[in-house]
């Protein structure tokens, strides 16, 4: 797995004390099995886009986190 792009955004929810991070990444799987195992190992993980070229799979993928300030 490769990661092409990676982003972070915060959000601030006012009153509430807390901060939900949001990392984007675009990743590159070598195969299907690759891209299995990190659904497996990461079911938080929101799949924005995935398509699928000359055999390799391109994920945008986001992952949310929920911090205490």
């Amino acid at each position: 797995m490769n990661i092409n792009y990676g982003a972070v955004s915060n959000y601030y929810k006012g009153g509430s004390n807390r901060v939900l991070n949001v990392t984007e990444k675009h990743l590159n799987f070598e195969d299907a099995e690759a891209f299995h195992k990190f659904t497996e190992e990461n079911p938080e993980a929101f799949i924005r886009h995935f398509d699928v070229r000359n055999g390799n799979i391109f994920a945008q993928v986001q992952f949310t986190e929920w911090e205490d300030i």
